[in-house]
């Protein structure tokens, strides 16, 4: 199986090379003149070379066992002790991103099963608990749509919920007949994250999709004066005011996302209902506070269309602030709300602002009792807890180059797990005085380069930039873009270009 799992990625990724060969070699052909749609394919299987985690480790029911994906290896480990070594492996296609449990009602003997959602082979396979055996594995001939993301599993109607990035889509998937029986699209760019709209979700709740690339409202100002819209040849002087603008302040209309940051699947309708605006421009996890019923929502909001920073000068590598964004859900049919609160994790600390205690690109989120948030900074190497109403509780440092993916808190032994994608270790802290490190569980083989892993470390590391808040990462999301306009190249600085 998993032979012919590499010879199709060979296969993709040979023909990927041959259509950029063909794209660059027509470019080439006409100059300057190109459009950036022949540059900038920030979409497809061809540049999908990079899966990340999204949600990677599951509990048991009782919390005595902890299932995880390495992502590296394509393998989900099976964790029953703290000894660190995986008690089992099992073998899944390439580039498992997110797991969850579900029992089957159709097995009573063994009804135990995973589910694990697979970005690099756009797949999901359903194994059983006990012997890792495949049970079940959807591809994309079987409706599985490109670059797979989050998953959620409903266990009362034996249902999941699996973003899909390239299609901007969340596929339903009936798990007892293995198919998909609904495509939710999504009128946003790249879904990923996922929650359920429900405090405490028992069954049949309507499901929440955060895209990762949602907007803020601004783009190009869109008049033959902006040098953004002067093609070719750089531009001499800055004709008109601001070159990016917010279209909503602005008053005029122009090409840009929707700054739409949530929507709610309507399960009885099959409706899609934008619920939230304004949290933020890049959206990582969210979820509903079990305390308070409002909407968390991670985030990185640009200072893009900044009136003083237009320009590589006046940016001054002030790009992005991380923040936690708090709404309260609109019913179903009722236009999005605002943020009641934004919690900016760049100041958590009284002034002087003390940078140590940064959240860098917030991405994963869990829950601990009274509505209190765990929170992992992904270029920070850190934790911070958050209470219900969001105020800053305490920061715990993970280890250096943990880059941490993704987070579960265990309410009836108080330990937090993390994941480390970076060092391939999930790291155990008792939520107690000191928060100690408690153990390490091991993911298993990494076969990335030493280079690769170096160059992964820079790429996502905090600590070279001007307030230990933004690296690579921020703009470049997972190695990509983050789908807004900016001005990096005014003069007199230097013209960037496209990327």
């Amino acid at each position: 199986m998993r032979v012919a799992f590499s010879r199709s990625l060979s296969i993709r990724t040979v023909l990927g090379l041959a259509i950029a060969c063909a794209i660059n070699g027509n470019l080439f052909a006409q100059g300057a003149t190109a459009p950036f749609s022949l540059v900038d394919n920030v979409e497809g299987e061809y540049v999908d070379t990079h899966p990340v985690p999204v949600r990677p480790m599951v509990f048991s029911a009782n919390e005595l066992e902890l299932w995880a994906v390495n992502t590296h290896g394509n393998v989900v480990q099976h964790y029953n002790s703290t000894s660190g070594a995986p008690a089992a492996t099992f073998e899944v296609p390439r580039g498992p991103v997110s797991i969850a449990r579900w029992e089957d009602p159709n097995d009573p003997s063994d009804p135990g099963r995973l589910v694990v959602a697979c970005r690099g082979t756009y797949a999901l396979v359903v194994l059983r608990r006990s012997t890792g055996q495949v049970v079940t594995l959807l591809e994309q001939r079987d409706g599985i749509s490109a670059e797979p993301g989050d998953l959620l599993v409903d266990p009362l109607t034996h249902t999941a919920f699996l973003s899909c990035a390239a299609p901007d889509e969340v596929l339903e998937i009936d798990l007892i007949t293995n198919t998909v029986v609904r495509r939710f699209a999504i009128p946003s760019k790249h879904p990923t994250f996922l929650c359920w709209d429900a405090v405490a979700p028992s069954g049949n709740h309507d499901v929440l999709v955060a895209p990762l690339h949602s907007g803020n409202n601004s783009g190009a100002r869109p008049d033959s004066g902006n040098p953004l819209n002067t093609f070719p040849g750089a531009p001499t002087a800055q004709a008109g005011g601001n070159t990016v603008v917010d279209f909503t302040t602005m008053g005029v209309g122009g090409t840009k996302l929707p700054d739409q940051d949530l929507f709610r699947l309507v399960r009885s309708s099959g409706a899609v209902q934008a619920v939230t605006t304004g949290m933020g421009t890049v959206q990582f996890a969210c979820g509903v506070n079990p305390a308070t019923g409002q909407v968390w929502q991670l985030n990185t909001e640009a200072n893009n269309k900044d009136p003083m920073r237009q320009g590589e000068g006046a940016i001054n590598g002030d790009f992005i602030r991380n923040r936690v964004s708090l709404a309260t859900l609109p019913a179903v049919g009722l236009p999005p709300n605002a943020p009641t609160t934004v919690v900016d994790l760049d100041t958590l600390s009284t002034p002087p602002y003390n940078p140590a205690l940064t959240v860098g690109q917030p991405y994963a989120l869990a829950w601990a009792p009274g509505g209190f948030g765990l929170l992992t900074g992904l270029l920070t190497d850190n934790v911070t807890v958050l209470d219900s109403a969001g105020a800053f509780v305490l920061e715990w440092d993970v280890t250096p180059g943990s880059i941490p993916r993704g987070i579960l808190y265990s309410p009836t032994y108080s330990i937090a797990y993390v994941y480390c994608w970076g060092t391939n270790k999930i790291e155990a802290y008792w939520i107690t005085t000191g928060i100690p490190l408690i153990f390490t569980l091991d993911l298993g083989y990494d076969p990335t380069p030493a280079n690769v892993r170096a160059g992964r470390t820079i790429f996502y590391d905090a600590a070279n930039s001007l307030h230990n808040n933004a690296s690579c990462a921020s703009c470049h999301v997972d190695g990509r873009i983050d789908m807004i306009t900016w001005d990096l190249s005014h003069l007199p600085f230097d013209d960037k270009g496209p990327m």
